[in-house]
């Protein structure tokens, strides 16, 4: 019974840890607080060809702010999945606003499905991947995404495109 309990209780702390990694990245990108994004990403993650560690999320987040002055992100309907003691996956929401000139500012609805890790006792994000439901750009809405390699939802989910096949 005390190790159900203390299991239960290890659980708990794991889904309230990478809960808050969503709101504390949002924080800091709409502060552009480099500092304070760093330590919630593992530092054996990839960021592509900005490079590897918290020196390439570092690379990649400076050269991602320079596009906009202001921000303003939105977390919600985060899932998570406890793989074991040390591994999580999850899916999260964002809705982002982002000032990309004085007086103009773009909608973008987006989505992450991340890969958590428990490192020093602490939970990481493994990976970031990024897909966009919408943007709103110059009062027009734009579907998904024109970004090379970003997916476009829902087109990209295969339970959407299972839906369509059965309709035909």
């Amino acid at each position: 019974m005390m190790n159900d309990l203390a299991e239960e209780i290890t659980q708990l702390r794991a889904y309230q840890q990478i809960q808050q990694l969503p709101i504390r990245y949002a924080n800091c990108m709409d502060r552009k607080d480099i500092e304070g994004l760093l330590p919630l990403f593992s530092d054996r993650i990839s960021m592509g060809a900005a490079g590897k560690g918290r020196e390439g999320v570092r690379a990649f987040y400076t050269g991602a702010w320079s596009r906009f002055r202001r921000s303003v992100h939105r977390i919600s309907n985060h899932s998570i999945n406890l793989n074991s003691a040390d591994s999580a996956t999850g899916h999260v929401y964002c809705l982002g606003e982002q000032q990309v000139e004085e007086g103009k500012w773009d909608r973008l609805m987006m989505s992450y499905d991340d890969r958590y890790v428990l490192e020093d006792g602490l939970w990481r994000f493994a990976s970031r991947k990024l897909s966009f439901w919408f943007r709103d750009i110059d009062g027009q809405r734009l579907l998904g995404s024109d970004y090379e390699l970003v997916p476009s939802l829902p087109d990209s989910c295969p339970e959407w495109q299972s839906f369509f096949s059965l309709k035909s």
